[in-house]
C-alpha cells in the first residue's frame, strides 16, 4: 500500500499519544463534578434534573476525549460504563426524576447522553490520513493500544475500582451536605417564626384587640397562625403557656367570656368548668353548648338533647348550628366517649365578633 510518510508520523505521534488509563481516571475524577452538578440541578431547578442524563454523557465523553486522546473502541466503552455508573448513583441518590416523568423519556435521555459519550470519548482521524491508520491497525505490533495500560483487562477494573471509591464518596458528601442545608434552612424557618412573635406583656397587649389576642392566642396553642378570615395560616411558635397567658389577660382585664370558655374547655379540670359556667352565664354560645354536652354526659342525655335542638334552633352563627347538629347526630353516649375535652378549635375564634 502506497502510504503518504507524513500521513504515517502524524497517526502514529496519535497513537504514541493515547492512553486508556488517563481516559478512565478522567473519566472518574470528571464524574464527580458531574454528581454534583446533578445534585445541584434537582436542587434548584428541578424540573430539568431530567435533562441531566443528556449533560452527564456530554461531560464524560469530552473527559475522556481529553485525558485519553483515544482512537480505539476501548475509549467509547470507558465513557459507556462511566456514564452509567454516574446515572446509577443519581437514581440512588434520588436526584432524577422529580414529579411523574414516563420511563419512555427517562430512557430516551439516558440512550442520548450514552450515545454521547460513546461519540465523544474517541478522536477523530481527518480522512486524508484513514489509509495511514489502517495501514498500521494491521501491524499489530506498532500499535500503542498493545501497551499495557491500554489493555482492557487491566484499564476496566481500574475504572471500575476508581469509580466504586469516588462516587461512595462523593455520595456520603451529597447526603452529608443535604443534611446541613436541611438544618440550615429549619433554622431559617425558626428564625422567622420567631421574628412573629408578639410581645405578652400587658402594656402591649392594651394596643391588641380582643380578637387579634384570640388569634395569637390560638397561633401559640397549635403553632399556625391564621387571618381574621381563617384561610390563610403561617408557621409560628408553639407555646401552651404563652397561650394560656393571652387568654388569663383578656380574661383579668377584659372579663372577656369566650376567653373564659376557651381556657376552661383546655384546663378541663374543677376550676376550668367553673369558667365554662361563667362564660355560659355571660352569653357565650359556645360555652353554653359545652355546658349542655357536659349536663348531658353526667345528668340526663335526653334533657341535654332537648335544650341543645332549642339552642340549636334559636342560634344565629352557623358554626354554632353546625356544633350542635354534629352532637346530635352522633347521640349522646357515643360523645361522651370523645376525648376531645381539651381541644383548641379554630371555629372557636374564627366566628368571634367584639
Amino acid at each position: 500500500m502506497d502510504v503518504d510518510q507524513a500521513s504515517l508520523d502524524r497517526v502514529e505521534n496519535k497513537l504514541a499519544k493515547q492512553s486508556a488509563i488517563l481516559a478512565g481516571l478522567g473519566a472518574t475524577l470528571w464524574s464527580i463534578p458531574s454528581l454534583v452538578l446533578w445534585y445541584c440541578v434537582y436542587s434548584y431547578f428541578p424540573q430539568f434534573s431530567t435533562m441531566m442524563l443528556i449533560a452527564n454523557g456530554i461531560i464524560i465523553g469530552f473527559a475522556v476525549r481529553f485525558h485519553g486522546k483515544g482512537l480505539s473502541v476501548l475509549f467509547s466503552i470507558i465513557a459507556l460504563i462511566t456514564h452509567t455508573w454516574v446515572t446509577y448513583v443519581a437514581l440512588s441518590l434520588n436526584i432524577v426524576i422529580n414529579g411523574t416523568t414516563w420511563g419512555i423519556i427517562l430512557f430516551g435521555c439516558y440512550a442520548v447522553g450514552a450515545g454521547a459519550s460513546i461519540f465523544l470519548a474517541r478522536i477523530s482521524i481527518p480522512f486524508e490520513d484513514h489509509r495511514a491508520h489502517s495501514f498500521i491497525d494491521r501491524n499489530k505490533g506498532k500499535l500503542n493500544n498493545t501497551k499495557f495500560y491500554n489493555k482492557w483487562f487491566f484499564v476496566l477494573p481500574f475504572l471500575i475500582t476508581a469509580l466504586g471509591g469516588t462516587s461512595f464518596l462523593t455520595a456520603i458528601g451529597l447526603m452529608f451536605f443535604a443534611e446541613v442545608e436541611k438544618a440550615r434552612h429549619e433554622q431559617y424557618i425558626e428564625s422567622r417564626v420567631a421574628d412573629k412573635e408578639i410581645d405578652i406583656t400587658p402594656k402591649a397587649l392594651e394596643l391588641l384587640t380582643t380578637k387579634n389576642i384570640l388569634l395569637y392566642a390560638y397561633a401559640y396553642q397549635k403553632g399556625l397562625l391564621f387571618d381574621a378570615n381563617g384561610r390563610a395560616s403561617q408557621q409560628f411558635v408553639k407555646s401552651g403557656y404563652k397561650a394560656k397567658m393571652l387568654l388569663k389577660f383578656l380574661i383579668e382585664q377584659r372579663d372577656n367570656a369566650r376567653a373564659k370558655f376557651i381556657l376552661g374547655h383546655l384546663t378541663n379540670d374543677a376550676a376550668g368548668k367553673l369558667l365554662v359556667q361563667e362564660a355560659a352565664e355571660q352569653g357565650d354560645q359556645y360555652a353554653h353548648v359545652y355546658s349542655l354536652i357536659d349536663y348531658g354526659c353526667n345528668i340526663d342525655h335526653e334533657k341535654a338533647k332537648s335544650l341543645l335542638s332549642n339552642l340549636q334552633n334559636l342560634a344565629r352563627s352557623h358554626y354554632i348550628k353546625e356544633e350542635i347538629e354534629s352532637v346530635l347526630y352522633v347521640g349522646f353516649p357515643a360523645i361522651c366517649d370523645f376525648d376531645n375535652e381539651s381541644e383548641f378549635l379554630l371555629s372557636h375564634i374564627i366566628n368571634y365578633k367584639e
